[in-house]
């Protein structure tokens, strides 16, 4: 017997706000779907109940839709009950996202209801909220549209200058523009070591025809109201194959992902790992210069964010190459000896990120979600969470990376 279409309420009536993270969702979908039955059958995802949707949640959702579609499993959306909420989403152009990598039109996957509505907001021009209240205290402030909301990125045949493009984009607009004013002397840091780096990692998977870039910028109020916390979100999601199985692939065929540069700088971990499928719990102590295993594919996907750990091990740049690429890097995060060497970039994301911003770094595909930040004196700290096959699975790889800001 077919199930029928299992609706997973996001925002739940009389729990809380309607704030919606990616925990929020993952956590509403794992208490409704139980069965390979109902995966398998339609899947509403209905947001009728949020008030205000964090800006990650956006690809999260693209990565979902995408992942279903190719499986033939049928996904619709009720859409927020309120129109401002609605607004944020096309602002942030959601509905273009869902429908460059679906080849759907937006209102098919929304009831006749939701389509009479979208149809009608589409007929005035988004309204742009500079600054609106979030859960908690504190505010959220939209950066301009046309680099901040859900861009396209694509990879095509040169990954270097399509991971320029996004670069000079974020330099010329944002560090001149608002980031300065957090950051100092370290503002031009964002673009080259953690977009051009994501975006260079995302066409390096098999498959990946388009990445899309987000970005905002939080600011979060203490709970006495005497300070501030800004937080710098940047979001990159690709749709190509995961880490894990790009690494895997080029194990088998080269025998290594270990290039010149590995071991060079070792870096500790602490791993923590969660199996939701067997209820398991492991703790583990890894190093970057540690031997490599095949066995687990949660220990291979946290060495994508070692130095020197790649598909492409026997690869190399030019000298001028690694001159442009990685002259403001620090001796200590990059020795000048491997910078022609690949599998560098995840390793400066993280140490940019983590070690420069007091940020994290949250990653996510098919059924694995992992969180990386700083740990002990001695160690990054790292969560990986294995999810069930009943649980979200997801299309492509979704990097958020977290960075601390000034405090003005």
């Amino acid at each position: 017997m077919t199930a029928r279409r299992t609706t997973v309420e996001v925002v739940q009536p009389g729990v809380g706000s309607g704030y919606v993270d990616i925990a929020r969702l993952d956590s509403a979908w794992n208490e409704v779907i139980e069965t390979r039955a109902q995966v398998q059958a339609e899947v509403l995802l209905d947001l009728s109940r949020a008030t205000y949707v964090d800006q990650e949640v956006l690809l999260y959702l693209v990565a979902l839709i995408d992942q279903r579609k190719r499986q033939r499993q049928p996904t619709s959306l009720a859409l927020p009950s309120q129109d401002a909420t609605v607004d944020f989403l096309r602002a942030w152009q959601l509905p273009e996202a869902i429908r460059a990598v679906t080849n759907r039109a937006f209102e098919s996957f929304l009831d006749e209801h939701d389509r009479k509505i979208f149809s009608a907001l589409q007929r005035v021009p988004s309204r742009y909220l500079q600054v609106v209240n979030v859960p908690g205290g504190g505010r959220e402030t939209l950066l301009p549209a046309s680099f901040f909301a859900i861009t396209p990125v694509r990879l095509g045949d040169s990954a270097q200058a399509a991971a320029s493009l996004v670069r000079d984009a974020w330099l010329d607009e944002h560090v001149k523009g608002v980031l300065e004013n957090h950051l100092g002397t370290y503002a031009d840091r964002i673009g080259p070591n953690v977009l051009h780096e994501a975006v260079l990692n995302a066409a390096s998977h098999p498959g990946a025809e388009f990445a899309y870039t987000s970005s905002q910028l939080d600011s979060h109020a203490s709970p006495d109201g005497t300070k501030t916390r800004r937080e710098l979100v940047l979001v990159i999601w690709d749709d190509g194959d995961s880490f894990v199985q790009t690494l895997l692939r080029a194990w088998r065929e080269l025998g290594t992902v270990r290039s010149a540069a590995y071991g060079t700088v070792v870096d500790n971990f602490a791993l923590s790992i969660s199996d939701r499928r067997t209820g398991e719990l492991r703790h583990l102590r890894l190093s970057s210069g540690d031997e490599l295993s095949a066995a687990s594919p949660e220990e291979l996907m946290l060495s994508a964010f070692f130095l020197g750990v790649t598909c492409q091990p026997q690869e190399s740049r030019t000298e001028d190459e690694a001159e442009e690429s990685y002259s403001r890097i620090p001796e200590d995060w990059l020795p000048t000896p491997v910078r022609t060497a690949t599998g560098l970039g995840l390793h400066i994301m993280r140490k940019t990120v983590i070690d420069l911003f007091g940020g994290s770094i949250y990653y996510a595909s098919g059924p694995f979600r992992m969180r990386v930040a700083a740990g002990d004196a001695e160690s990054y700290q790292a969560r990986l969470t294995r999810l069930r096959d009943t649980d979200p699975q997801l299309k492509g790889n979704l990097l958020v990376a977290r960075l601390n800001l000034v405090a003005k």
